[in-house]
């Protein structure tokens, strides 16, 4: 019967459509319709149901129904800059597209693109695997765009939190400030499911770490300082006596 790429090339052929047309029918770009004929990635399973459907063909015209339907991987979307217009997964938001196990049920990929949530282990570069859902649950890593009119925008992963009723973003990284999220117009597009690194963490990524630690040990110093009255003030005074206390010591 061939592979399944020359089958499909087979069934676009005879049906008179290009490659961009039948990209369309699948919600995907010409170039992924390109690497499907070639075999150079796998169809998901559901693509290939819609394809028969589409058609009015058995499956087994397209895959050998014994064998290829339990492939262990599928293909999910990799999204880049989205824009505010668009469905979430419509082609213009789509970069290219990423083999994943079949175990990790999702719906699309987000490219890590900064080291905010680098406290919950989530590194720059990492691949986040995600699955739409526009209701957060407080305390869930939340993928969001930002609502912008007629430009695209980034999208990012953030812990989603109502505290006192009133939603706010917050990142791994006290480097970055929290985020009122509806003053600031963000919108939930789905959460963090799971994590794909291609790359090992170097050491730039412990010290980091390591950068991190040290302020969240300073803000418990403050939070401390807060329950006692004290202001920055009194405490700064406290700090330069102790410290000519410990100069004269040393002095002896």
């Amino acid at each position: 019967m061939g592979s399944f790429g020359e089958r499909l090339r087979q069934l676009r052929e005879n049906n008179n459509l290009t490659q961009e047309q039948l990209g369309k029918i699948l919600n995907v770009k010409k170039s992924a319709i390109s690497k499907y004929e070639t075999d150079k990635i796998s169809m998901n399973i559901e693509s290939i149901k819609l394809l028969a459907r589409h058609f009015d063909i058995p499956l087994s015209h397209l895959i050998d129904v014994e064998t290829d339907s339990i492939k262990t991987s599928y293909e999910l979307p990799i999204l880049g800059r989205v824009h505010p217009d668009l469905p979430l997964l419509d082609n213009e938001n789509i970069e290219e597209y990423l083999d994943v196990p079949k175990y990790l049920s999702a719906d699309f990929v987000l490219k890590v693109s900064d080291d905010s949530m680098i406290g919950a282990g989530i590194l720059h570069g990492d691949l986040a695997i995600c699955r739409e859902s526009e209701e957060p649950q407080s305390g869930q890593i939340i993928v969001v765009r930002r609502k912008t009119f007629g430009e695209y925008s980034e999208i990012s992963l953030r812990f989603y939190f109502k505290e006192a009723k009133q939603p706010v973003l917050k990142s791994a990284n006290p480097h970055y400030p929290d985020i009122d999220y509806q003053a600031e117009g963000y919108q939930p597009v789905g959460y963090l499911a799971a994590i794909i690194r291609r790359d090992a963490p170097d050491y730039e990524t412990y010290t980091d770490y390591l950068t991190i630690k040290d302020q969240e040990e300073w803000l418990g110093v403050i939070e401390t300082a807060a329950e006692y009255g004290l202001s920055p003030q009194d405490i700064l005074s406290s700090v330069n006596v102790q410290a000519k206390i410990l100069k004269r010591l040393k002095g002896r």
